[in-house]
C-alpha cells in the first residue's frame, strides 16, 4: 500500500484501479517476452511459407502452436533454414498441407 500511498488520496478504488493496471501491464509484458521467443519466430515463419496463403486466425494460432512443438521436441531447427524446415513439416504433416493446397 505504501508503494501507492500518492495515488490512495482517499479512494481505494483509484488503488484497485491502479493496482489492476499494473498487473495487466506486467502480464502483457511477459507475453510479449514469450511471443517473441526464437521458436515462435521460427514457428510462425514456416507457418508463413507453408500456409501463408490462408486467412484462418483459428487454424493459424493452432498451427503454429503445432509447428512450435515440433520444433521443440526435436533440434530446435538448428542449422537449417526456414525453407528447408518448411519443406520437412510439409512432409510430416502431409495430411494438412495437402487438404490446404491453394
Amino acid at each position: 500500500m505504501a508503494a501507492l500511498a500518492p495515488l490512495y488520496n482517499g479512494n481505494s478504488h483509484t488503488v484497485v484501479t491502479v493496482a489492476i493496471d499494473r498487473m495487466y501491464a506486467r502480464e502483457t509484458a511477459e507475453r510479449s517476452i514469450m511471443h517473441e521467443h526464437p521458436l515462435n519466430v521460427l514457428a510462425e515463419a514456416i507457418y508463413t511459407q507453408v500456409f501463408g496463403h490462408l486467412d484462418d486466425k483459428y487454424f493459424s494460432a493452432v498451427k503454429i502452436q503445432e509447428i512450435y512443438d515440433w520444433l521443440e521436441a526435436g533440434d530446435d531447427g538448428e542449422d537449417r533454414t526456414v525453407a528447408d524446415l518448411a519443406t520437412e513439416w510439409r512432409e510430416y504433416d502431409a495430411d494438412d498441407v495437402e487438404a490446404n493446397r491453394p
